[in-house]
């Protein structure tokens, strides 16, 4: 999509000079063009830089979901499994859009990570104004997440979940030893 507004942007952008400098071509419809130059130039920025920052952050005390324009915290508490799937398993070619099925063809058998959510977060209730209906599954609720190394993502998030599970149960149960062992692993 960025190739294809910044060849539109170019087209448009002749043809307004083009109309501008030499032969006024438009007529009373010149204002359109500008204006249409104007929403490619903002739809070409919104493919070009904003949405590669697209990014799944396992972080110590949450995930962190980053889209284009909006990131969202889902804690460790809320991940019921983390397993591999083929994105077909989720997203049958059938209920896509032509659009979409364009889009999706060169992932739907390729390997995913699916972040089963026991509930999803306030942020994602309403999440087609932030994030693809993609990136969620319409079997369970859940996140479909395509990265280039899936078996690293699925093993970060499965440590990092471990490690926040450990603390929370560490902060819940009081020490048990005596001080002389607590003394002793200070040291």
């Amino acid at each position: 999509m960025r190739g294809r507004f910044f060849g539109l942007a170019w087209l448009l952008l002749a043809l307004g000079l083009y109309d501008l400098l030499i032969e006024p071509v438009m007529g009373e419809a010149w204002y359109w063009l500008w204006v249409g130059l104007a929403i490619v130039l903002l739809l070409w920025f919104y493919y070009a830089r904003l949405l590669p920052r697209t990014a799944v952050q396992p972080r110590a005390q949450y995930v962190v979901l980053r889209g284009p324009l909006r990131r969202v915290k889902i804690s460790y508490g809320r991940i019921h499994t983390i397993t591999p799937v083929k994105l077909a398993q989720h997203l049958h070619p059938n209920t896509l859009s032509s659009s979409e099925r364009e889009v999706l063809e060169p992932y739907l058998h390729v390997t995913a990570v699916f972040v089963a959510l026991s509930t999803m977060p306030k942020a994602l209730q309403r999440p087609r104004l932030w994030f693809p209906r993609w990136l969620f599954s319409p079997v369970q609720p859940g996140l479909l997440l395509v990265v280039n190394d899936w078996m690293a993502l699925s093993r970060e998030l499965e440590e990092r979940r471990a490690t926040w599970r450990d603390q929370r149960l560490q902060a819940t149960q009081p020490d048990k030893r005596s001080l002389a062992a607590r003394v002793l692993q200070d040291d």
